[in-house]
């Protein structure tokens, strides 16, 4: 088995951070998006990399109205309302000038457009599984207004889900598959990248993370393939996330170097070995530094070319893994019989 190059990509502009950034010291950043998504999918596109753009829902609407008009039936009733987008828009608006920080149908069209890229959600409202007061019933009602809205706007279902703020649980793994998932994102197989709330992240664990990107802390972060797991047995696929891309500080020159380094290396031990390797970011950190983190990014498809040429490593979407995955098991099936 080829070793798996995979790119997931967490693309929410404002809602990914409503409940703790001000979203005007952030506009510039959104703006940016206008380039560097198109920038990002000419570079995917060059280099023959797939990536799977796991897009907030609310993103794909036109406006605040039309936006208003998809809220669904039930939405969660989280007892710290700071995580509710639905309390958000109602204090802060969506028009005007944020109309931009909260919407991008014209991106979300542009990856569809963009051969070997897949469309996938984040969820409606960025929905955070795991905070007090919400339940699997709300999280249900949030994928039915996914699916809605990508088949009325693309014409099809999307099968793959990224989680908020990589919160999930059994509970809401089997919701996932009800609504037609197929793959979703796990987390690193560390204590410090465990799925927990917003109000549950200690120092400690920002501590491992941090340092997990310079030095290693945890476990490798290239797996094989044998060992995704299905939840449950069932049709619903766990891909394990290897390795945050984090910002380019420019601060830092010599940082940015030792954790492109740490990437590199960790590719082609997953290469070498015939292994899986999930890389996976916020588009919108790129929008700070746009040109450095667009070299750097270059920097890291040019690496996989290499990988690919010289191992046979393989880009594939989420999906596309599932895919294989499937076609794996209904083989060992067959062989067990």
């Amino acid at each position: 088995m080829s070793s798996l190059f995979i790119i997931s990509l967490d693309f929410e502009l404002h809602w990914g951070v409503f409940d703790k950034r001000d979203r005007e010291a952030r506009m510039q950043c959104y703006r940016q998006m206008e380039w560097v998504v198109p920038a990002m999918l000419k570079l995917f596109d060059r280099y023959g990399v797939k990536a799977t753009w796991a897009v907030v829902g609310s993103l794909m609407v036109e406006n605040e109205a039309e936006w208003q008009s998809l809220v669904p039936e039930k939405v969660p009733a989280y007892t710290n309302t700071r995580y509710s987008s639905f309390h958000y828009a109602e204090m802060n608006g969506l028009r005007g000038a944020a109309a931009a920080a909260h919407f991008a149908p014209d991106l979300v069209k542009a990856i569809i457009d963009c051969p070997g890229q897949e469309l996938a959600t984040h969820t409606f409202s960025h929905y955070y599984c795991l905070e007090a007061g919400q339940d699997p019933e709300a999280f249900s009602a949030d994928l039915q207004r996914v699916q809605e809205l990508a088949i009325r706007k693309t014409g099809r279902p999307v099968t793959s889900l990224v989680f908020p703020r990589n919160q999930y649980a059994p509970a809401y793994l089997d919701v996932c598959a009800r609504h037609g998932i197929t793959a979703v994102r796990t987390n690193p197989a560390n204590w410090f990248w465990t799925s927990i709330g917003n109000e549950d992240t200690s120092i400690m664990r920002r501590i491992f993370r941090t340092g997990d990107v310079f030095i290693p802390m945890g476990a490798k972060s290239a797996y094989p393939l044998e060992s995704m797991q299905w939840h449950q047995g069932g049709n619903l696929l766990c891909i394990p996330a290897s390795r945050l891309l984090r910002q380019y500080d420019p601060a830092l020159p010599w940082m940015n170097n030792i954790r492109l380094h740490r990437i590199r290396r960790e590719m082609e031990y997953a290469a070498r070995n015939g292994q899986c390797y999930h890389l996976w970011w916020h588009p919108e950190n790129f929008g700070f530094h746009p040109q450095e983190s667009l070299q750097e990014l270059e920097g890291i498809l040019q690496h996989f070319h290499i990988l690919q040429q010289r191992f046979g490593m393989e880009s594939f979407t989420m999906a596309e893994v599932a895919n294989l995955c499937s076609i794996e098991s209904q083989r060992d099936k067959g062989s067990a019989h």
